[in-house]
């Protein structure tokens, strides 16, 4: 731990993950690389990079499709564990993947993307970087030069990198302004000066520690070349490259593909910044920034790719938060039915910005991202409202609602995708349009409907669905 401040700090976990897919398509599953196997407690955040992910030409044709296999497969597993999907992006054939607990929204904002072609070869790096209760952080994930002898093309790449990822965030417009930095990837360092028998022969009698001199991102850390600040956890896996696709064994055909460390994670930690006058300069709520380093594995149990999936867990000190209220309050809805009009009401916080062009999605439980509606409106602009608050109503058309009943949430969209999500309602039912399951008509007052036990929890959101009686409403 790096140190705490004069303000007790409130913990978030972290989980990082980068894989070299090498365009292959998710194993069936990955619930073991990203630590969810059963009883599992999910993290608070999950950063996701991928390198090589579908590197076809067509795929270099087509950035801007959001779902494929992969994914797919993680917004599935991560949204049925209460997440819910901050960022998705891929281009050069990376993929970034940022999911967030839905607790978490009202805390969240300024997200931002960044990316830089790093050589003519098209490795790079791409960055996402958001503020959590006024501490900034950014993940980053890399594709950089292969080959031992590169070892200058890679120290040049990084340096690009930290130079070109640029955000438009007054207080953090480098990536090293960040108070938090995870980067991820394939940095392709290898393992140089050392013979492919003694590589083997060191794997194979499990002497992990007489490798590591031979690393040359190590080596280059060391010498103050590349990544000065950043921090890694101790290597106590095997090498996570090169492996003969679809096996657990090395492939040590090629002596300029040597068994190596290319997938890497280092964080970085924004040390105590000065005034001219050597005064210091307080962090947020007077909390220090503090990275506490869990878990640093690989994961060889998968054989999809000529590499291994490597992850990291950490605690990441932030300042309080209370059980703050999302910014919009989306009143619960009460006796909706199927292809039957509408109403929406809300109250917007006297602070929070709105927009004509912010939009409130109707979505079924288990919705992972934006475009998981069934319908949607527009924000109403007239306005009311009391006590700090501003009232809303929109009406919802009958020719737009949903044709099959279920359960379901009203999500508010800010039209500032730095906001993003401002409002999220408990989970609600839709019957039928003609009778409820119960049988009970649709002009009965909430009285009148017998209680209906849909308690769960919302594979997307966590938010806890419950529906009760009449007497339970009243009281």
């Amino acid at each position: 731990m790096a140190g705490v401040g004069a303000t007790e700090s409130r913990w978030l976990s972290i989980w990082c993950g980068t894989w070299n897919v090498y365009s292959a398509g998710p194993p069936a599953d990955i619930s073991g690389w990203l630590g969810l196997t059963a009883g599992a407690e999910p993290c608070d955040i999950y950063a996701v990079g991928l390198q090589e992910a579908n590197a076809s030409p067509v795929a270099w044709t087509s950035e801007l499709v959001v779902f494929d296999p992969w994914t797919s497969a993680l917004s599935d597993l991560l949204c049925s564990h209460g997440l819910t999907r901050l960022f998705i992006k891929r281009v050069f054939g990376l993929l970034i993947c940022v999911f967030v607990r839905v607790n978490l929204l009202p805390w969240i904002k300024n997200v931002e993307f960044s990316k830089v072609r790093t050589s003519i070869t098209g490795k790079g790096a791409i960055a996402v970087r958001f503020q959590i209760r006024d501490f900034h952080v950014a993940f980053v994930n890399c594709h950089f030069c292969p080959h031992a002898e590169n070892l200058s093309v890679r120290n040049r790449e990084y340096f690009r990198a930290v130079q070109d990822l640029r955000f438009s965030d007054s207080q953090c417009r480098n990536l090293l302004d960040h108070h938090y930095v995870l980067w991820m990837g394939d940095f392709n360092y290898r393992l140089d000066k050392v013979g492919v028998d003694e590589v083997r022969s060191a794997i194979t009698q499990d002497k992990i520690d007489e490798l590591r001199q031979y690393d040359q991102l190590s080596r280059e850390k060391e010498m103050g070349y590349v990544f000065n600040d950043f921090h890694e956890g101790i290597i106590n896996f095997p090498p996570s490259y090169k492996f003969s696709t679809k096996t657990h064994q090395y492939d040590y055909s090629n002596p300029r593909r040597l068994p190596s460390w290319c997938d890497r994670i280092q964080f970085r930690i924004q040390p105590p910044c000065f005034e001219a006058d050597g005064t210091p300069i307080p962090f947020p709520h007077d909390v220090r920034p503090s990275l506490q380093l869990l878990d640093y594995a690989s994961h060889p149990e998968y054989n999809n790719s000529d590499h291994k999936p490597i992850s990291g867990t950490w605690l990441m000190a932030v300042p309080p938060m209370s059980n703050r209220p999302m910014p919009v309050a989306i009143v619960l809805p009460q006796m909706w039915s199927c292809k039957q009009g509408a109403t929406i009401q809300y109250e917007v916080q006297e602070t929070v910005p709105t927009s004509k062009w912010d939009w409130i999605a109707l979505c079924r439980t288990g919705w992972q991202w934006a475009k998981d509606y069934e319908t949607y409106v527009w924000a109403a602009q007239v306005t009311g409202g009391q006590n700090s608050l501003r009232s809303y109503k929109v009406d919802v058309d009958a020719r737009y609602m949903p044709s099959q009943p279920g359960q379901f949430q009203l999500v508010y969209y800010s039209a500032d995708t730095s906001l993003g999500i401002l409002g999220v309602s408990e989970a609600f039912l839709i019957l039928p349009s003609e009778n409820s399951p119960d049988g009970v008509p649709l002009n009965s007052t909430p009285g009148d409907l017998p209680p209906v036990d849909v308690t769960q929890s919302s594979s997307s959101t966590g938010i806890q669905l419950v529906a009760v009686s009449s007497t339970q409403e009243e009281a």
